[in-house]
């Protein structure tokens, strides 16, 4: 398993994937648009490259304490792009240009009534990273060699029995079905995160894991999203 070093030569391999990677959007004009960052950086102290994930602050109206990709709404004349870069500087304080845009992945629909737009960014460091209090509770640094080896979890109704641990406390396994019967919920876990993460964020990690690690053309639009993240 190669080390994915932070380096010119990682960016330029994601780089390539990316732009082979014959994206799908979303046609539905009635879903309020939004993007995320999947932002490329680097461990401080190895050299590493990692993708930075949040927890959203317990105070936030929509999806208040959940797992989450930086990111937000698509403001009126912005593209998914610029919402994207807006909403890294917004909550992490981290300043990018277009320049560091390598591209996005496949437009994700939430049950909340969002269409997401993944945006990959490349992020020469994060040392000046300051997490908004006001949005972002804590900040996590997901190693890509970790990434590239998560095995995809999938569960839905038959499973009411189980227990998960999630962020918080025990979420109740009948709380992760999704709201249409023939699809599954998708999680990963993650040892650096310590605990598992759901669809959507997970859908997204999974498919950069896939087309930007393992060069596999891998759709996940199709997986569910758990009822607490439907609100």
């Amino acid at each position: 398993m190669p080390e994915f070093n932070h380096d010119k030569a990682l960016h330029d391999v994601i780089e390539q994937r990316i732009l082979r990677f014959n994206r799908l959007e979303q046609p539905n004009s009635n879903l309020t648009q939004a993007a995320v960052v999947l932002g490329v950086s680097s461990v401080a102290t190895t050299g590493t490259a990692c993708l930075l994930l949040t927890r959203r602050s317990s105070t936030l109206r929509k999806h208040a304490g959940q797992f989450a990709l930086p990111g937000g709404k698509v403001d009126a004349g912005e593209t998914p792009i610029d919402a994207a870069l807006r909403e890294l500087s917004e909550e992490l304080h981290l300043t990018p240009d277009k320049r560091n845009v390598i591209g996005e992945l496949d437009d994700i629909v939430t049950q909340s009534g969002f269409c997401i737009t993944p945006v990959v960014v490349w992020i020469d460091h994060h040392d000046d990273l300051l997490a908004n209090p006001d949005e972002v509770a804590a900040v996590y640094e997901i190693p890509l060699k970790e990434l590239a080896c998560v095995d995809l979890g999938l569960c839905n109704e038959d499973d009411d029995t189980a227990i998960i641990a999630g962020a918080d406390a025990d979420i109740e396994m009948s709380s992760l079905a999704a709201h249409d019967e023939n699809q599954s919920v998708m999680s990963i876990h993650l040892a650096s995160v310590g605990t598992t993460i759901y669809s959507p964020t997970a859908a997204i990690l999974y498919q950069f894991k896939e087309v930007a690690l393992c060069d596999r053309t891998t759709r996940v639009a199709h997986f569910g999203q758990p009822k607490f993240a439907w609100k």
